[in-house]
């Protein structure tokens, strides 16, 4: 059965190898530190990528001898320069270094916590809190939309 690009797109992972794969060539590896998909769904969304013409592969000749690298066919150019014209590649970007900040920030708000455990037992901190989160613009539901 052969895959078709609408397909192809859909699949998790698809579009962010899209934006992922450098023109001169990603490795393997490379791919799987930055995308956010695990090994099996990489090397599946590769295969899949060369089967509807945007990926292949290159070999590279280095001092260990030779591996290979992902590329972007003509086909996948054509669809990462779309990508660009719409601001997914960018948007892309900004999510992936969005994700990261959180990410260190997760740890930094545990030990917070964890410095912080006395507050929790405050019954009146507690609430004074609560309020605080209520009111807080993020949380209302805007009545004008």
């Amino acid at each position: 059965m052969s895959l078709s690009v609408r397909e192809f797109l859909t699949k998790q992972g698809a579009i962010e190898l899209l934006c992922e794969i450098n023109p001169f060539g990603s490795r393997f590896e490379e791919l799987l530190e930055e995308v956010s998909i695990s090994r099996p769904t990489l090397t599946n969304r590769l295969a899949e990528g060369r089967e509807v013409g945007f990926f292949d592969l290159e070999a590279v000749s280095g001092d260990r001898g030779t591996t290979h690298a992902h590329v972007l066919t003509p086909k996948g150019a054509t669809a990462r320069n779309r990508l660009y014209e719409i601001g997914a590649v960018s948007s892309y970007r900004q999510y992936k270094n969005a994700r990261k900040y959180f990410d260190e920030m997760k740890e930094e708000f545990i030990i917070s916590l964890e410095e912080k455990t006395p507050y929790f037992n405050n019954e009146s901190v507690n609430r004074d809190n609560w309020r605080e989160v209520r009111n807080r613009e993020n949380f209302r539901v805007d009545e004008e939309e």
